[in-house]
């Protein structure tokens, strides 16, 4: 199995409500045309603590969006292509999103199967949203969690517009080193957002995102070292490795100029 750990809760009852929330958006998606990989919400204690994880089925790392696209020849008409972006546009409501970057998508049986359903992209009637953030605003730092409690809310409804799941996609590419799907991605969306993706909108987007991420990431370490070394407490969650390379993107950047 993969089991995906979140964030521990205070309680069992905030635990119920995240599970209730991560098991509905599924319900969705499903019924949206999007076949979601068969999903499990648990919870374990440990030292006083609930921790959750979201617990799937362990694919071979050769079906995985990633890998599947790499060893294709890169093509408008590539099935998964195809599949990821009608998913976005069929599957966007209103009210639902959908990250659709690659690596949260597989090809298992021949069948486009969705994956990461940690962080659902979901508002209620009245335009809040359905997941409560404080469950992950108690990894990070307390000074910033008011601004991460202004900001979150506004930044996650932004995959409530199809064109920009699809920006985010195919920005995201070059975090894969899949530069020569840009292109491709890009014609698969062509006349159905509007205005049209551009290659360097693309790349301006994932500049953004190297540069604010790499800087959340500096915090959380930062963070993280101070619980352990001045507090000498362990952290009320886990740090991740950091899942951008700004190194290379400037490498990237030096070589297109």
């Amino acid at each position: 199995m993969a089991c995906k750990r979140v964030p521990p809760f205070r309680d069992r009852a905030t635990f119920e409500r995240y599970r209730e929330v991560v098991l509905r958006n599924i319900d969705e998606l499903r019924a949206a045309g999007v076949r979601v990989l068969d999903t499990e919400v648990r919870v374990v204690s440990h030292d006083g603590r609930l921790v959750g994880f979201v617990v799937q089925p362990l694919l071979p790392a050769d079906t995985l969006g990633e890998a599947v696209l790499k060893a294709s020849v890169p093509s408008a008409e590539h099935p998964l292509v195809v599949a990821m972006v009608d998913h976005v546009l069929t599957a966007t409501t209103d009210r639902r999103g959908v990250d659709a970057q690659v690596g949260n998508w597989a090809v298992v049986d021949g069948d486009v199967v969705y994956v990461d359903v940690t962080t659902p992209f979901l508002v209620d009637d009245r335009g809040d949203l359905a997941m409560e953030l404080d469950v992950f605003l108690q990894a990070g730092p307390p000074v910033m969690r008011p601004i991460y409690r202004r900001e979150l809310p506004t930044s996650m409804k932004r995959w409530l517009d199809p064109r920009h799941a699809l920006l985010d996609l195919v920005g995201n590419l070059y975090k894969r080193d899949l530069d020569d799907w840009v292109q491709p991605i890009i014609t698969a969306t062509a006349g159905k957002v509007d205005p049209p993706l551009t290659v360097e909108e693309s790349r301006a987007y994932y500049d953004g995102e190297v540069k604010t991420w790499t800087m959340l990431h500096r915090v959380l370490k930062g963070y993280d070292w101070w619980q352990r070394r001045v507090r000498r407490t362990t952290p009320n969650g886990f740090l991740p490795p950091p899942d951008y390379d700004p190194v290379a993107w400037k490498a990237k950047q030096q070589a297109w100029a």
